[in-house]
């Protein structure tokens, strides 16, 4: 896991894209379309309660306020490019997709793949010397949209009001994460018991409650680490964990090593 997990990106401005091994994220939804490029191996993601499957030379795309994960699979490997385009970079298109989403989550047609795969090469190519140009962003990002929806075509959201319920607690959940927070109070809150509350969450999302909490707290943790001089008692308390012992074991399950091997090494580049 990587740690960058955000209930909603609606602050992005620029075009992202990176490649990336063995991908995997944690429920969040944003305004911004990403799609998810597999150069290599099976990637498994869920997207609104459902399991999708795309393969090597296939294409992924995670529509405007969609609710998505991508659970951690120890056998699953993966090579993929992953890019998120906000709705500011397609100008008029953005209108034209208000209440819309892509007809397909899993996009096959090689002519397609393969000139989306060109374009996100190349951005990837140019951002090696720098920053990339924000003419040159919103040229591709209209080439990918305008590909999209002239190839796979959009259709209406159909407003399912479970979507509206998942993405209901995931904003609940980001604003009070760093709060005591339990299952109880959680499932309370939506009128429902822990035990059938605890069994929705983890099959819509494809992870636990608890773990997606932590990895929450995990996140802000890692920004105090590197922004301020507190204590990692007070880092583990304003990031909203209970103990010293929760919070290293959240913490190094999200970023592979310790607070303190995290904070040497932001301090070191």
């Amino acid at each position: 896991m990587n740690g960058s997990y955000e209930v909603q990106r609606d602050n992005m401005t620029s075009l992202a894209i990176w490649p990336t091994l063995h991908n995997t994220c944690n429920p969040h939804f944003h305004s911004s379309i990403e799609l998810t490029y597999v150069l290599d191996g099976e990637f498994r993601t869920i997207i609104n309660g459902k399991t999708v499957t795309a393969r090597k030379d296939e294409l992924v795309i995670y529509s405007s306020y969609c609710t998505h994960a991508t659970p951690a699979e120890p056998k699953q490997r993966n090579k993929t490019i992953v890019m998120i385009i906000p709705p500011e970079l397609i100008g008029a298109a953005s209108g034209r997709m208000s209440g819309k989403i892509f007809r397909q989550t899993v996009v096959s047609d090689p002519a397609v793949c393969k000139e989306i795969l060109h374009c996100m090469r190349m951005l990837i190519r140019m951002k090696k010397n720098g920053p990339l140009d924000s003419c040159v962003s919103k040229g591709y990002a209209y080439v990918v949209i305008g590909l999209l929806m002239e190839r796979v075509g959009l259709t209406d959201t159909g407003n399912d009001k479970t979507d509206y319920f998942f993405k209901d607690i995931l904003a609940y959940i980001e604003e009070h994460y760093t709060q005591p927070l339990s299952l109880e109070t959680i499932s309370t809150t939506f009128g429902y018991s822990k035990y059938s509350f605890s069994h929705l969450f983890n099959s819509y999302f494809g992870c636990t409650l608890t773990d997606y909490v932590n990895s929450l707290r995990a996140r802000c943790a890692s920004g105090l680490l590197t922004e301020t001089e507190l204590s990692m008692t007070e880092i583990a308390l304003r990031s909203g964990f209970e103990s010293l012992r929760t919070f290293y074991r959240a913490f190094k399950k999200n970023y592979n090593c310790t607070p303190s091997v995290y904070k040497r090494r932001r301090e070191s580049h």
